[in-house]
């Protein structure tokens, strides 16, 4: 390999690692909105990779059916229904989806947390330079750290839940008191 090509991957190398550095950051400061947190985490990716779109999909608990958390750029290239379409098929299969069309690559990876399938991200772009096979390793990765994102936002909503019961039940047991 000569110097150009090894320079280019630890380039590439070092700018995938400050995406998922960045994707942490963003865990870490959105833990208590899922909303915020699955649209700065697809702008980041788009901005970041100039992706043409990137959308996260949550898995419904009763329906096991998806629905669209946040979407960065859905209807430039690719339709909700289409995304949705292809984030049910990842994880209905539970596993990792490419799809090519000339230029266009599409990915749809399933987001787990080891036993539970708790969504889909998809991303894809139109004539970038990046091509389907580096896209989809990158977003592996980054559908490790969605998980755990996920499941913070999650934990940080059930224990928010929970206080707001306490203090419901309070109340009324000191108004008696009194």
């Amino acid at each position: 390999m000569d110097v150009d090509a090894w320079r280019l991957r630890a380039q590439t190398a070092m700018h995938e690692q400050g995406t998922l550095l960045e994707i942490a950051r963003i865990i870490l400061a959105f833990a208590d909105d899922m909303d915020d947190l699955t649209r700065e985490i697809c702008r980041e990716i788009v901005e970041r990779h100039k992706y043409d779109h990137c959308a996260i999909f949550l898995s419904h608990v009763e329906s096991h059916s998806p629905r669209l958390a946040h979407g960065a750029r859905l209807g430039d290239n690719l339709t909700e229904p289409e995304a949705e379409a292809f984030a049910s098929e990842a994880i209905a299969h539970s596993q990792a989806l490419t799809a090519r069309s000339g230029d266009a690559w599409r990915v749809a990876i399933p987001i787990e947390d080891g036993s539970t399938t708790l969504g889909a991200m998809i991303a894809g772009s139109v004539g970038s330079d990046a091509d389907s096979r580096s896209a989809l390793a990158l977003c592996r990765a980054l559908t490790r750290l969605i998980a755990i994102g996920i499941q913070n936002a999650t934990l940080r909503m059930l224990e928010l839940e929970l206080a707001t019961r306490q203090e419901y039940g309070r109340i009324p047991s000191e108004f008696h008191d009194e």
